[in-house]
């Protein structure tokens, strides 16, 4: 109902709004205001069927998702659910997958792999095993250190509730 309403891409005009002014206070309130409309987005997206919304809906989210997911000072289960709503994106597509390739999406997701919180790093590694079939990651675990650390990530020695995620890794 929210997303037929318009609050989705109310939401994404806000994340695409940029501070201008030098005023750090203004610039604060603006970032907050970014960050909350960001999290907005990739609740509704994560429970959202993608093919249910128009292209450019859909499309229009990656960006500020990926924004959010480069943002250090939000909290994991801001970044938990960034990953999520992106992994359901790039359920869409080669077009899905070029767009987050071409926004550096690739070396953002990678980082958070490295996240202190285990369900970020899961929420990640999903992500990125969605990009697989695109020419841009294929290329990426080409290099010697990435598939290295894809091969760390497929093999390590699993806690009880890591599972997915070595099950996510080790399937690609």
């Amino acid at each position: 109902v929210l997303i037929q309403q318009g609050a989705l891409k109310a939401a994404v005009a806000l994340c695409h709004e940029d501070t201008k002014e030098n005023e750090e206070e203004k610039e604060d309130l603006e970032q907050h205001v970014r960050v909350h409309a960001g999290h907005a987005c990739a609740r509704m997206l994560i429970t959202t069927d993608p093919r249910k919304l128009s292209d450019s809906t859909a499309y229009s989210a990656i960006r500020p998702l990926l924004w959010l997911c480069k943002q250090f000072r939000v909290l994991d289960i801001i970044h938990f659910e960034a990953c999520l709503a992106l992994t359901n994106l790039l359920t869409l597509g080669k077009d899905a997958k070029r767009r987050v390739a071409q926004a550096r999406g690739i070396n953002t997701l990678e980082y958070l792999q490295f996240s202190d919180h285990k369900l970020v790093q899961r929420a990640a590694t999903e992500a990125l095993t969605n990009m697989v079939p695109d020419p841009d990651f294929l290329a990426h675990l080409k290099k010697k250190d990435k598939m290295k650390l894809w091969l760390a990530f497929s093999t390590d020695i699993p806690e009880k509730d890591d599972e997915d995620s070595d099950n996510k890794a080790s399937q690609e």
